[in-house]
């Protein structure tokens, strides 16, 4: 399977490469369960042997959930959160290993997760990434797609990708910019450092700290009072 810059992100192209990375080996996968009377979604990272790392087929099944969220006609908001208390270690580390000397099949996965996390930010609801324990590299990733940062008062997360001689592959590095600025983003960028919760508050990375995730779906509640279009159409103002 080839990659060319021009074809990179079309459909059919993201299409191949969701079927290809649900042929390899991995343990994981996603919920995805809909309230229609809330209009609250929630999605659930499920790996907990590997603290919730994404796997290859993890990858493929999180681009169609996005899907089904984008044609949800009663959606209004969207919950992220990872199983058994915590959020999420990054990728797969056998999954790494797999495409650690193989540049285009590492294209291949970043395409993906970029293009899936994308649309994630520009679905017409309200993103909440609910971070329970630890959000790591990959993980840590995840959450600058969705609107809005929750965390446990245990939460950490970290940008921990220099500590392996890499760099983001998900796209994160300008949304953390666009988050809390060039200086912040390149000091843990290049540190590695954990930023606890109180700290995620203070730089306005994460905007509450609660108690459970029945306290993250009040929070929410009260933030979806109005019709699931005026959300989209607040959404499509704010970002485009």
């Amino acid at each position: 399977m080839q990659c060319d810059e021009e074809e990179l992100c079309t459909k059919e192209n993201i299409e191949n490469i969701r079927n290809w990375m649900n042929t390899l080996t991995g343990s994981g996968f996603l919920t995805l369960n809909k309230d229609d009377t809330s209009g609250i979604a929630t999605v659930c990272l499920v790996n907990p042997s590997k603290r919730n790392a994404l796997d290859a087929p993890m990858m493929s099944q999180f681009s169609h959930v996005v899907d089904e969220l984008k044609e949800w006609q009663k959606g209004k908001a969207v919950i992220l959160y990872g199983s058994n208390g915590f959020f999420c270690s990054g990728m797969d580390l056998q999954l790494a290993k797999y495409l650690k000397d193989d540049i285009n099949k590492s294209k291949l996965m970043a395409v993906l997760m970029r293009d899936t996390l994308l649309r994630l930010k520009q679905l017409p609801l309200l993103s909440v990434a609910f971070v329970e324990g630890r959000a790591l590299g990959g993980g840590a990733e995840l959450t600058t797609a969705c609107d809005f940062r929750v965390l446990l008062r245990n939460a950490a997360i970290g940008f921990v990708h220099s500590k392996m001689g890499i760099t983001s592959a998900f796209g994160a590095g300008a949304r953390l910019v666009q988050l809390i600025g060039t200086t912040k983003t390149l000091e843990y960028a290049a540190s590695g450092k954990l930023i606890q919760a109180e700290e995620a508050i203070e730089i306005g990375f994460a905007n509450i700290i609660v108690q459970d995730i029945n306290e993250v779906k009040e929070w929410v509640t009260n933030r979806i009072v109005h019709s699931s279009k005026s959300i989209g159409i607040i959404k499509s103002v704010v970002y485009n």
